[in-house]
């Protein structure tokens, strides 16, 4: 499976994300240009708006980052920066020139791939309970540990992106994370305005259904097809490798216990055999991509202490402990405690 993994395109971020982080590590004392260097990122790729990165190499900048400044609130302090000093690029201006804020949210969840293939994310409505929630997820593999700074900043900064679009008539009723809390709650609430919930089975902003139909004030058509349409030309059909795509379904699947082959086809409005057919066509099978989320996953989880060995097991699929202690022997040549010494060591 090796050479399949290598065939992969690799993730790729727009320098829009990282605007302003060199600023914000001198201001607390930190060697930017030696922190750039350290995650391979050129210094000087930062003053070309045109210039793509690595999205490997962000996510280990802000950890490296947050780690070296003993800053663990680094990625969403990024995020705050940005927000603040207003936001651009065409992903930007194509929702900001949206009729609604839910039109505005679902085109960014449809075209992530404008801004980055390194995340994926879906709005997915709540009828019953009168909600809406923005899921974000990370498609890239190897990053488990340097996931928790990206998510904080990605989260931070679609909360100041809604907060700007709807002129503060919006807020989110609760920010929630995978992961275990890096900064104090008092810290996640003042970047966030809003309860945030900790250990949840996804990543995201919850929102009132109602908030979807506040409208945007002052839209122009015509930028909103300006944009648009360079994002379609820029990004042909603006979402990424059909492989990225799949494995954010089946990580969702995994989490709420119902990952069959069927129902990820269904969710991606294919059949199965297409579906297995096109996978093949990017050198990868659905079974290698789950095999490679509950890697990624076990690495996640091991790294929260208070997360159980079974909670764990069940949350991945498995029906005991022992088979998820078989796949990290498998995975990474030792148990899940010794996995979770090491990840706490590395990462704690």
């Amino acid at each position: 499976m090796t050479g399949q993994e290598s065939t992969a395109p690799l993730a790729m971020m727009r320098i829009e994300l990282l605007r302003g982080v060199d600023r914000l590590i001198a201001s607390l004392g930190g060697d930017a240009e030696a922190l750039l260097g350290r995650a391979g990122i050129d210094g000087a790729a930062l003053a070309d708006r045109h210039a793509l990165v690595p999205f490997a190499a962000m996510a280990g900048l802000l950890d490296s980052a947050a780690r070296s400044l003993d800053c663990p609130d680094f990625g969403m302090r990024l995020a705050a920066l940005q927000g603040r000093g207003g936001a651009s690029g065409p992903l930007y201006v194509a929702m900001r020139h949206s009729p609604t804020l839910g039109a505005a949210l679902a085109y960014a969840a449809r075209h992530t791939a404008a801004s980055t293939t390194g995340t994926t994310m879906s709005l997915e409505l709540e009828r019953e309970q009168h909600c809406a929630f923005l899921r974000l997820s990370v498609v890239v593999p190897g990053i488990a540990g340097g996931q928790r700074q990206v998510l904080e900043h990605a989260l931070t900064l679609l909360l100041h992106h809604v907060q700007n679009l709807s002129n503060g008539r919006v807020r989110p009723r609760e920010a929630w994370f995978m992961h275990g809390p890096q900064a104090s709650p008092a810290t996640y609430r003042a970047y966030l305005g809003c309860p945030v919930q900790f250990g949840q089975a996804m990543t995201g902003l919850l929102f009132a259904e109602a908030d979807l139909g506040v409208a945007l004030a002052d839209v122009d058509p015509w930028l909103h097809e300006l944009a648009t349409s360079y994002i379609l030309r820029e990004t042909p059909g603006g979402s990424p490798a059909l492989a990225g795509r799949v494995r954010a379904v089946i990580e969702r699947q995994l989490l709420e216990g119902r990952y069959s082959l069927g129902g990820v086809a269904a969710t991606l409005a294919m059949h199965p055999r297409t579906l297995q057919r096109r996978l093949a066509d990017e050198a990868t099978t659905l079974e290698h991509i789950r095999d490679a989320v509950r890697r990624e996953l076990v690495q996640r989880f091991l790294a929260e202490p208070g997360m159980p060995l079974m909670r764990i097991a069940e949350l991945l699929g498995y029906a005991e402990a022992s088979a998820l202690t078989r796949a990290c022997n498998r995975w990474f040549g030792v148990s899940p405690r010794a996995l979770r010494r090491k990840l706490i060591e590395n990462h704690g």
